[in-house]
């Protein structure tokens, strides 16, 4: 592999023969030097859980390949199949194969990767994650995000990645997500859960007014500029159409929402509407926008959560999402993300110690994450470390378009680190919407819905 630097080049030893790991290290853009499967017993102690059993046998594998490569970073990893506590034997027959699908069938199970990196010098870092399923073989995404950040995280400091092969396979797959999704007094929350992490958080104020794709038939009030922009009045709410056809004052207009309004402090902003065709006689609502719960519902098994009792929102993160989208920091392998919203665009800086390239490499597969699990739409700066040479540049734009969530545009990174995404702009971001004036009401009131009847003092910070 390649040096960043004068110091000597470190050798990069794969403990897997498996050509599925030899794919996922080729998508990050590295190449192991040699590939040298370690040999040893696989048989589950006593007592030991599916995730114990993966991250010892990946860990034994790497000490075990490490000694016969001395100075170099060796990865290893193992896969496990658990049915509760059990752990599913490798189905190297058929009868075993047949057994292990009877166990399966309609049963809920969990599949654990785990993965180990040695250093230089020895020292292990190891990882494990899994993800519950219902039925099916198939490998989930969380977990080849998992190998994948634990390379990226550890091991693209030490080397400069070869030109990235395959961009935008990684992240395809058929495992659905969980959601859950909970309507309380004033709003709907949402998180998706993929392989046991919050990949997406949603909040939808019932106050938000029509939601993008409405259609109404509306009054203008107001003309702001003849034949650009316009005030209309669509039910108790009102909406900026733009362009404006002609139209009097008080005349009636078939309008789309393109975007719902958004609550800003001290500066709250309009729906956003354009003219479509159709009849225009009555005014009123001829369809409403999809809420929350039907945007998600293609994306995953939908849980609707209601009342007192076990609060499985919470469980699952949702005060741990609102801090991160509250405060803005996002951390990775290597560095911190600092999103923060401005009227023109949503910034996302990028700090931390080391080389740049590899910092910046780190950063783009968190800087995608994020900006799907915040929801985060219209247009985007993201100021990467300033990267010498156009390779460099070209590398992270790669790792963006193969890690972004369609639909986007983007600009060249520049020589300063800097690209500007655009994403289409139907409603808040999660960011947003968190620091919105009135957030921290509707929270306090999700708090008293769930309490049960009685009087109750609630708190919060201002």
């Amino acid at each position: 592999m390649s040096p960043t630097s004068a110091a000597p080049a470190l050798r990069l030893i794969l403990a897997s023969a498996s050509p599925r790991r030899v794919e996922l290290l080729a998508r990050l853009g590295l190449v192991p030097d040699a590939i040298d499967p370690a040999d040893i017993d696989e048989t589950p102690g006593k007592a030991e859980t599916p995730r114990a059993h993966a991250e010892r046998l990946a860990r034994e594998k790497c000490v075990a390949v490490a000694a016969r490569h001395p100075g170099a970073l060796v990865l290893a990893a193992d896969t496990v199949v658990g049915v509760g506590r059990r752990i599913l034997p490798k189905a190297e027959d058929e009868a075993t194969a047949r057994a292990c699908l009877g166990l399966l069938s309609g049963r809920r199970h969990r599949v654990v990767t785990a993965v180990a990196l040695a250093d230089a010098h020895g020292h292990i870092a190891h990882r494990g994650r899994g993800l519950a399923r219902q039925g099916g073989w198939l490998c989930a995404p969380g977990q080849r995000r998992s190998l994948c950040a634990l390379v990226v995280g550890q091991l693209v400091g030490c080397c400069r990645p070869a030109a990235l092969r395959n961009p935008g396979a990684a992240g395809s797959g058929g495992v659905s997500a969980e959601i859950f999704i909970e309507r309380g007094i004033g709003a709907t929350r949402a998180l998706v859960i993929d392989g046991g992490a919050v990949i997406a958080a949603h909040f939808e104020r019932d106050d938000d007014g029509p939601a993008a794709g409405a259609v109404h038939v509306a009054r203008l009030t107001k003309i702001l500029e003849p034949g650009r922009r316009g005030i209309m009045r669509l039910a108790e709410h009102e909406g900026l159409i733009e362009p404006l056809p002609y139209c009097p004052e008080g005349g009636l207009l078939r309008v789309e929402v393109t975007r719902a309004a958004l609550h800003e402090s001290g500066r709250p902003r309009l729906a956003k509407l354009r003219n479509i065709e159709g009849e225009a006689v009555t005014e009123g609502e001829v369809r409403a926008g999809p809420d929350l719960a039907t945007r998600l519902a293609g994306q995953g098994r939908l849980m609707r959560l209601s009342g007192p009792g076990e609060d499985r929102l919470e469980a699952a993160g949702w005060s741990e999402a609102v801090e991160a989208a509250r405060s803005g920091h996002v951390a990775f392998a290597g560095g911190l993300l600092t999103i923060s919203p401005t009227p023109a665009m949503t910034v996302i800086d990028i700090d931390g110690p080391g080389d740049p390239e590899a910092l910046a490499l780190a950063a783009a597969g968190a800087v995608s994450a994020a900006i799907a699990c915040f929801d985060i739409q219209g247009s985007i700066g993201v100021d990467f470390p300033t990267l010498e040479g156009k390779a460099a540049r070209a590398r992270i734009g790669e790792l963006l378009d193969a890690t972004l969530p369609a639909p986007f545009e983007r600009t060249a990174v520049n020589g300063w680190g800097f690209v500007q995404i655009v994403r289409p702009r139907r409603r808040a971001s999660f960011v947003e919407a968190v620091r919105a004036p009135g957030f921290a009401a509707l929270e306090l009131l999700r708090r008293a819905g769930r309490s049960g009847a009685g009087n109750r003092t609630l708190a919060a910070h201002p």
